[in-house]
């Protein structure tokens, strides 16, 4: 697979840490891509799924979330991956 970055191309979540919810906005060259988000808790288990197409934000609410604590954030397409450290409170 060969990835593709620039310095542009960071996901951002906005607010982290997530109290009601928060925005998660995908990088303009990826966002016409096949993307899936998968959520993780600390223990590795995966929480949520999401299979995004053609979209480059979307909301993560509090009630998706089981507890609070920290969850980690796998963003990966064809030409794309990148995990962020997002707190739950």
């Amino acid at each position: 697979m060969n990835l593709i970055r620039s310095y542009n191309d960071n996901v951002v979540i906005y607010p982290n840490p997530l109290i009601y919810s928060s925005l998660i906005s995908l990088p303009e060259n990826i966002k016409q891509d096949n993307n899936y988000i998968d959520i993780f808790n600390i223990q590795g288990r995966k929480v949520k799924e999401l299979h995004v197409l053609n979209n480059y934000q979307i909301t993560l609410y509090r009630a998706d979330f089981n507890a609070a604590g920290v969850y980690f954030v796998r963003i990966k397409s064809d030409k794309y991956l990148e995990t962020i450290k997002l707190l739950v409170q």
